[in-house]
C-alpha cells in the first residue's frame, strides 16, 4: 500500500504474462516508470513491460530518493 493523495485506491498492478511482469496503470493520475538506461514514461490506462531494474512512481513523477517510490529488478 502506498499512501499518498495521488494514488488511487486501485492503482496498477504487476502481472506475470509468458514468461515477462507488465505493469498496468489503473489510475486516474498514471503511474511512472524509470528504467535504467531510459527516460522517464507515463502510462494512463495503459501497460508497458518490466525489463531490466528501475523505479515505479505511483500517480507523480518517479523520485528515486522517495519513500513512496517502488523499485524493481527483472533478470532473464
Amino acid at each position: 500500500m502506498v499512501d499518498d493523495i495521488f494514488v488511487s485506491r486501485i492503482h496498477a498492478r504487476i502481472e506475470y504474462r509468458q514468461g515477462r511482469f507488465v505493469v498496468v496503470d489503473t489510475s486516474t493520475n498514471g503511474t511512472y516508470l524509470l528504467t535504467q538506461g531510459e527516460g522517464s514514461t507515463c502510462l494512463h490506462r495503459d501497460e508497458r513491460s518490466l525489463q531490466g531494474q528501475g523505479f515505479i512512481g505511483l500517480g507523480r513523477e518517479v523520485d528515486p530518493q522517495s519513500p513512496l517510490v517502488i523499485h524493481f529488478s527483472c533478470e532473464p
